[in-house]
């Protein structure tokens, strides 16, 4: 079940699994990085894929794509020239929009679980969850 309209859906029909490969190409890189200045850049890249791809994953609208590259931007911005150019101001920035941006895309994240929608008795887990006590108190 996909909440997102239907222009959305034709350019992002696969929200999910973008979070996925998104997870496993971290998983991936994070041993080849290393702590040099440009493998901090692209790890910090990658993490804001992350964040992009949990926001497409369950966003509904084009405002939260908006929202999202408003704060992603200068998370990335102020991330590279902080580390490029070795001033902690800009680090400092860059903390402060990626908490934020953490924060809006943990309460985007909690809002979809606990839509009636989404967790409601005919959904997939609850499906899954009620096949298991079914065969559990069988035995």
């Amino acid at each position: 079940m996909t909440l997102a309209p239907a222009p959305l859906r034709k350019v992002l029909p696969h929200g999910r699994a973008y979070l996925f490969f998104a997870l496993l190409l971290l998983l991936v890189m994070v041993p080849l990085l290393g702590a040099t200045p440009a493998g901090r850049i692209v790890g910090n890249l990658i993490n804001i894929g992350i964040l992009f791809a949990a926001v497409v994953a369950v966003g509904r609208t084009a405002q939260l794509y908006a929202i999202a590259v408003l704060l992603g931007v200068p998370v990335a911005g102020f991330q590279v020239a902080g580390i490029v150019w070795a001033e902690p101001e800009y680090l400092m920035l860059s903390w402060a929009f990626g908490a934020a941006f953490y924060f809006w895309t943990v309460a985007l994240l909690l809002r979809y679980v606990l839509l009636p929608d989404v967790m409601n008795a005919t959904s997939s887990t609850a499906r899954l969850s009620s096949m298991y006590s079914t065969e559990e108190g069988g035995k």
